[in-house]
């Protein structure tokens, strides 16, 4: 038969390859953001322009990408379209990443790093695949068809919402209490008891025994519960202005056993990997070195954040203010939404006051 009468292939191989590519990219980072990332791994403009909070936006924004691989293999002749707008989007996100210099871009969550611009690369390079494959010639036959496209993208949608329930809220405390002293019973003896010294009147006769008298013992205040660790807490400290410091559940979880936070003190909060924590640190130890410190009288509280990924070899801050009290959040499966190094005060009346967001202060 001649090459000119052979029938065209049904599926062209381009098109479909290029998709592929783009779909297998596109659930790589979804799978790996869906088990081991965080809200904190998604761009802060993503969340900041989002009408969501962080938690949901991290969720919905697996469940589009889910979505949009489930549709590619079910309809691609649509798919192809929300698949390059997906990319698009992605280099729109990166774009003042790569300006800020940003280490990763958190696409594939905590675990993996990748600089921004070599996602905007690839991100490019899948988008210009795809679009220079012209996949809209695919025939109407191509994928599994509309009957298995609502299902899949239902289940690419339902996976995070199930596989990432909301975090239940952690109980405040309130303002700490001491805890009443425990009453102790005396056992000695008065001189005209047992116990007396009857060697002065040896003809003494022994007094009626004493009546025990049973004597409850005073109630003593159970220890309170430490709240159960949420898998995720978000730390918008610009909203606590003014807020009272026990009505935070970041102080209901807080490790306070070598340390405390309470009234009049100045609190930095900092993780021990990030290196603009470092040089805040530094700048405190040698305020306190030259007898000036910027907290003034204050009580100087170090708040930690615990990440899953320290170890004593990634520790950066380690110059320290002599002085301080050192205070703990333990780390959480998903970990903390916050941009740090932060501080607040805590006044006479434990209110948090003058929050600065140090990392904008500094020009980072």
């Amino acid at each position: 038969m001649d090459s000119k009468d052979s029938p065209p292939p049904s599926r062209p191989a381009l098109p479909g390859f290029a998709l592929a590519l783009g779909i297998l990219w596109l659930a790589a980072g979804a799978l790996y953001k869906l088990f081991d990332g965080h809200p904190a791994d998604l761009p802060s403009s993503v969340i900041e322009k989002s009408p969501f909070d962080a938690w949901n936006t991290f969720r919905f924004a697996i469940a589009a990408e889910l979505a949009v691989v489930a549709l590619v293999i079910t309809v691609p002749q649509l798919g192809w379209l929300a698949l390059s707008g997906v990319f698009a989007t992605f280099i729109t996100v990166l774009f003042p990443l790569v300006a800020e210099g940003a280490e990763s871009c958190g696409c594939f969550g905590g675990t993996i790093t990748i600089k921004p611009i070599v996602m905007m690369a690839i991100d490019g390079g899948l988008l210009g695949l795809i679009l220079f494959s012209r996949p809209w010639r695919l025939p109407s036959t191509a994928g599994l068809g509309l009957l298995a496209a609502l299902p899949l993208v239902i289940a690419g949608v339902a996976g995070p919402i199930v596989k990432l329930p909301r975090p239940a809220a952690v109980e405040t405390i309130g303002a700490p209490t001491e805890r009443p002293a425990t009453a102790v019973s005396s056992s000695a003896t008065s001189p005209s008891g047992p116990g007396a010294d009857q060697s002065a009147d040896p003809d003494a006769l022994d007094p009626a025994p004493e009546v025990a008298v049973r004597t409850e013992p005073e109630p003593v205040a159970a220890e309170p519960v430490a709240p159960a660790l949420p898998i995720f807490m978000e730390l918008p400290f610009m909203e606590m202005q003014d807020t009272s410091l026990y009505d935070q559940p970041f102080y209901a979880i807080a490790d306070q056993s070598e340390g405390f936070m309470d009234a009049f003190s100045h609190v930095v909060v900092y993780r021990q990997t990030c290196e603009v924590c470092e040089e805040h640190l530094k700048t405190l130890a040698a305020e306190e070195a030259r007898g000036e410190p910027s907290w003034g009288d204050k009580i100087l509280v170090l708040l930690r954040i615990e990440e899953e990924i320290d170890t004593p070899g990634n520790n950066l801050c380690t110059v320290l203010p002599e002085a301080h009290q050192k205070v703990k959040l333990p780390a959480l499966e998903r970990g903390y939404l916050v941009t740090t190094p932060v501080s607040f005060d805590i006044d006479d009346q434990s209110r948090i006051r003058s929050v600065v967001d140090i990392r904008k202060e500094l020009g980072h």
